[in-house]
């Protein structure tokens, strides 16, 4: 994800694993919600200076049944909200 211009309301979010098994994502830190395979973007705090930090992470479950499939480890990707040019 780069960068992204205060006002975008959401931006998709895609991830693979190469075990071919569902990744998931979660927000670290941010004005932001994880919704339906996207990055859904909420209200930035009255407070807040631009540019602001958003940190999301991926992840993905292992399986103990054969063929057995280690949980990955965390991904984290930070980006920054903007302002328009």
């Amino acid at each position: 994800i780069g960068d992204v211009v205060v006002g975008t309301e959401s931006v998709g979010l895609k991830a693979t694993s190469d075990a071919g098994l569902a990744v998931e994502f979660f927000v670290v830190a941010g004005p932001a919600v994880v919704r339906d395979g996207r990055l859904v973007f909420t209200p930035i705090p009255p407070s807040s200076k631009l540019p602001l930090k958003v940190t999301v992470a991926a992840w993905q479950w292992g399986r103990a049944t054969e063929p057995r499939i280690k949980t990955a480890d965390v991904v984290r990707q930070e980006f920054e909200i903007v302002a328009a040019k």
